[in-house]
C-alpha cells in the first residue's frame, strides 16, 4: 500500500467529524454489496451520544496465525459489527457474524474476541450500535515488512545505585538517606526515613524468628542467583522491649533508639545466603513458604503479615544490610529532622522476584495493611492512628538507552530514519485497595469506592534533545488493578501480584532525535478517606520493535 494512501486514510479518520465522514464513505462503497451498512449512516445521526462512546472505547488488535484477536481495553461493554481493512490500495468491509467470529457477542472490559481471518491492516471498526472506532495505533500490534529486528533491553543492574548509570536517574533520588544530609523531595508522606551510619552493615550475620512484617519482597540476587535480596517492612507493634525479633551480628534490632522512636523499619538485605521461610504464627511450626520450595517458593511479594498472622524466619549471612528507620513527621521535627521528604531509596528493590532469569526494579510504597473507602489504606494494625501513606511527589524517571538498537552511542533514535517504536513492557503490579471489585467506580453502578480518580502510575515519554518531554502512552491504575488480588486466602496456590505486558506504539516526528523514558510513581495521597492507595510497581524487561520509514 502506498504512503500516499496511508496518509490519506489517516487524515480521513482524524476527529469525530471525520469519523462521520468515514462512515458515509464506507456506506457509499458497501451499499452496493450489503444493505446492513445503512445502520452506520442512521446511527451517525446521533453524533453527540457517540462522541462519549468513542472516547471511552479502546481496542487492541493482535494478529496470530490465521486469526485476529481484538481485546476490549475500554471501560464499557460492546459488541462489534463491521471491520474495515486494507489490502493493497483498496478498503474492504467485513461483516461480522457468528460464522466468522465471536465479536458480535457482548465483550466486557479486558475480554477478547476472535475473527477467523488474519487482518493485518485494520483501518476502522464499527460497533453494533454504530460507533465508528479508529483503533489506537498505540495499541495495535501487526506484522509489517517495514519492521526491523526486535531488540530486548533487560535490566542489567545489581543495586539501586546502578540506576544512575543505566537509566540516568539523578543520584540524590536514590542515595542512602543518611542522617543530616539533604534529601531530594521525590517521595513525600507521613514518614521521614533516615539511615544511621552505624546501621549500614557489610558481611553481616542475620537471624530472625517470627519477625512480624507488613510487606515483604524476596528475589534472587542479580550478582548470584543462589543468593537472595529482601526488602522487609516491619511495623512498631508494641512488642515487649520494642523488639523486631531480628538480630544483626547478634545485636537485637529494636524500634527504640537513643535518638528517636521509629514507627516503621524498612530493612534491606542484599546477597543473603541461608534459610528463609514464612510461617503462620497462629499455628506454630506451620511453614507457608520457604526458599527450599516447601510447601511453595518464598520468592515473590508478600503482604499484610501483621494482619494475617504471617511472620518471617531467616538465618544466614548477607553481603549487605541497611536499616532504614521511618519516623513520624511530628517526631522528626522534634529531633531536628525538619523535613517530610524522602528520596526513593527506602522504597526500591532490585532482584529477580519471580525466578524468570530477569532482574526486576520494584517500587513498593505499601507498608502494612489494606483499606477501603471508609478506612485509610495503610495503617499500623497495632496502632490504627498511625497512618503510613506515601506518594510520589516526583516520578522516578528511567531513560532507555537505544544505542544497541540504533548504533548511536547517545542512546537517541532518529525520527528521520524511524517512523515509530513498538514498546513492550513487562510490568508487575499490586495495590492495597480492598475489595477488588470496589476499587474504582463502575459506570452505572452504585457503591463506595476507595479510588475516585484513575490517575496515571506509569507514563511512557518521548524526550527530544532539548529535554522537552511528550507523553506517548499512559497507564492508569484502572488498567492494571484487575490483574491481581489484593488479599489471598490460599497460600499454596494463589499469588498476590501478577505480571502483565503493556504495549505502546510511539510515533516519532520526522525530524530530530529522541530518547524514550519510563516514569513510574504512586500518585495517591490521603484525601479524607479516599484516594490513598499504596502500590507495588515492578519492571523487568523492555522489548523494542522499531519501524523504519518507507
Amino acid at each position: 500500500m502506498s504512503l500516499k494512501i496511508r496518509r490519506g486514510l489517516s487524515v480521513l479518520v482524524l476527529g469525530f467529524i471525520v469519523l462521520a465522514g468515514l462512515a458515509l464513505a464506507l456506506f457509499s462503497y458497501r451499499a452496493l454489496v450489503l444493505r446492513e451498512t445503512k445502520d452506520i449512516l442512521e446511527a451517525s445521526s446521533y453524533y453527540s451520544q457517540y462522541i462519549e462512546k468513542s472516547a471511552s472505547t479502546q481496542l487492541s488488535i493482535r494478529v496470530s496465525g490465521a486469526t485476529t484477536i481484538i481485546t476490549n481495553q475500554g471501560s464499557g461493554t460492546l459488541s462489534l459489527k463491521y471491520v474495515f481493512y486494507v489490502i493493497g490500495d483498496k478498503l474492504y468491509p467485513l461483516y461480522l457474524s457468528d460464522a466468522n467470529s465471536n465479536c458480535t457477542h457482548v465483550m466486557t472490559p479486558l475480554q477478547n474476541c476472535v475473527i477467523n481471518q488474519a487482518l493485518t491492516d485494520i483501518e476502522a471498526i464499527v460497533t453494533s450500535d454504530g460507533v465508528v472506532i479508529k483503533p489506537d495505533k498505540k495499541e495495535v500490534i501487526v506484522e509489517s515488512a517495514y519492521l526491523v529486528k526486535m531488540s530486548h533491553l533487560p535490566i542489567n543492574i545489581s543495586t539501586t545505585d546502578d540506576l544512575s548509570d543505566y537509566f540516568g536517574v539523578p543520584g540524590d533520588q536514590i542515595s542512602i538517606p543518611l542522617r543530616g544530609q539533604n534529601i531530594s523531595n521525590s517521595v513525600v508522606g507521613n514518614i521521614t526515613y533516615v539511615v544511621e551510619a552505624n546501621e549500614i552493615y557489610r558481611n553481616a550475620n542475620i537471624m530472625g524468628g517470627n519477625a512480624v512484617f507488613g510487606a515483604l519482597l524476596v528475589g534472587q540476587s542479580p550478582r548470584d542467583p543462589s543468593k537472595y535480596n529482601l526488602l522487609v517492612v516491619m511495623l512498631n507493634n508494641n512488642s515487649p522491649g520494642n523488639r523486631t525479633n531480628i538480630t544483626i551480628n547478634n545485636n537485637p534490632l529494636l524500634f527504640n533508639t537513643t535518638n528517636y522512636i521509629a514507627e516503621v523499619i524498612r530493612l534491606r538485605i542484599d546477597g543473603f545466603s541461608g534459610t528463609i521461610s514464612i510461617v503462620n504464627t497462629s499455628s506454630p511450626g506451620t511453614i507457608i513458604a520457604s526458599n527450599t520450595g516447601t510447601p511453595r517458593d518464598v520468592v515473590g511479594p508478600w503482604y499484610y503479615g501483621a494482619l494475617t498472622g504471617l511472620a518471617l524466619n531467616i538465618s544466614g549471612t548477607a553481603e549487605g544490610v541497611v536499616v532504614i528507620r521511618g519516623v513520624n513527621s511530628s517526631i522528626a521535627t522534634s529531633i531536628g529532622l525538619n523535613r517530610t521528604y524522602n528520596n526513593y531509596y527506602p522504597y526500591l528493590f532490585v532482584g529477580d522476584i519471580d525466578r524468570n532469569g530477569l532482574i526486576d526494579i520494584v517500587l513498593l510504597t505499601e507498608d502494612a495493611s489494606y483499606g477501603n473507602a471508609t478506612n485509610t489504606d495503610d495503617r499500623n494494625p497495632a496502632n490504627q492512628a498511625k497512618k503510613l501513606v506515601d506518594y510520589s511527589n516526583t516520578p522516578l524517571h528511567l531513560y532507555l538507552n537505544l544505542s544497541s538498537l540504533t548504533g548511536d552511542p547517545s542512546g537517541y533514535i532518529d525520527g528521520a530514519e524511524y517512523q515509530g517504536i513498538v514498546l513492550y513492557t513487562n510490568m508487575l503490579f499490586h495495590d492495597n485497595v480492598y475489595p477488588d471489585n470496589q476499587t474504582i467506580p463502575i459506570p452505572g453502578k452504585q457503591g463506595s469506592y476507595d479510588i475516585t480518580e484513575p490517575r496515571d502510575i506509569v507514563r511512557i515519554l518521548l524526550v527530544d534533545e532539548s529535554g522537552n518531554a511528550y507523553i506517548a502512552r499512559t497507564v492508569s491504575i484502572s488498567e492494571l488493578y484487575l490483574y491481581h488480588r489484593t488479599v489471598i486466602s490460599n497460600y499454596t496456590t494463589d499469588s498476590y501480584a501478577w505480571k502483565t505486558q503493556i504495549t505502546s506504539y510511539i510515533l516519532l516526528p520526522p525530524t530530530g532525535k529522541y530518547r524514550v523514558a519510563i516514569e513510574i510513581q504512586d500518585p495517591y495521597l490521603l484525601d479524607g478517606t479516599i484516594n490513598d492507595a499504596d502500590i507495588t510497581i515492578g519492571l523487568d524487561l523492555f522489548t523494542i520493535l522499531p519501524v523504519k520509514r518507507e
